[in-house]
């Protein structure tokens, strides 16, 4: 994860100065981590979780425009919940005087940053229900731009990979498009359902690897997937739901 650099005189017209970016499954911070940062949604899909009985539950997903990470600019020594990237994401990370000089500069932008602090202060300090968490929903691999999913509720097992034009064959999974590179074999791996539990599973050794939360599987070996484990095929990157 790529963090900003450190500026005590801020040019609010660059903003790549405050820009934090990483990939799905990065966290940006746990709960119970000191903070004084408050961060805003440029790209992508960050969830805010929190953890009860030693499970974190999602509370919320966010998305561009989105605010969080408020607590430490307002008193609070520690996080009350933990984010996480849910796709590949983009978000502005300010501190105080950062958003000191915002308010000054533009008084517009920052009453709508405290219009969506005060929703967020009403459930993270428990004076509100938090909103509802988005449903996992049917199984299904999203790519980590956001752009295209590939349902798999109606599958038991399919084959991720491009399409092989000598034989006119498609895979499930069809990658062709998002492959630019040719980083993909054609049958270059397996998503299986067994008892309603899906696996991936590498068949065969490919040049560039099937990883699962960034751990290169082992080829025959089939790997049970959980919802939100981040996958790469090749060079593709893409987040279980499910």
């Amino acid at each position: 994860m790529t963090t900003p650099s450190s500026a005590t005189d801020h040019d609010l017209d660059d903003l790549s100065q405050f820009q934090v970016s990483g990939e799905a499954g990065d966290f940006l911070f746990n709960e119970g981590d000191a903070g004084t940062e408050l961060f805003i949604v440029q790209d992508g899909h960050v969830e805010l979780l929190s953890a009860r009985a030693d499970e974190q539950s999602q509370l919320v997903v966010l998305k561009t425009g989105d605010v969080f990470g408020e607590d430490g600019l307002f008193g609070d020594d520690t996080r009350p919940f933990s984010a996480r990237g849910l796709t590949d994401f983009r978000v502005l990370k300010i501190d105080a005087a950062a958003l000191e000089q915002l308010i000054r500069e533009d008084v517009g932008v920052a009453v709508g940053i405290m219009r969506q602090l005060a929703v967020r202060r009403s459930w993270s300090k428990g004076s509100a229900d938090p909103p509802a968490p988005e449903p996992v929903g049917p199984p299904r691999l999203l790519l980590s731009d956001g752009d295209k999913t590939f349902p798999l509720a109606d599958l038991d097992d399919a084959v991720v990979g491009r399409v092989n034009r000598a034989t006119g064959v498609t895979p499930e999974v069809n990658l062709t498009d998002f492959d630019t590179e040719r980083s993909l074999s054609r049958s270059h791996a397996r998503i299986v359902r067994r008892d309603g539990r899906f696996y991936v599973r590498e068949e065969k050794k490919t040049q560039n690897g099937t990883f699962v939360n960034g751990k290169r599987i082992t080829t025959g070996v089939d790997v049970e997937l959980a919802d939100g484990d981040r996958l790469r095929f090749g060079l593709i990157k893409a987040v279980f739901r499910g």
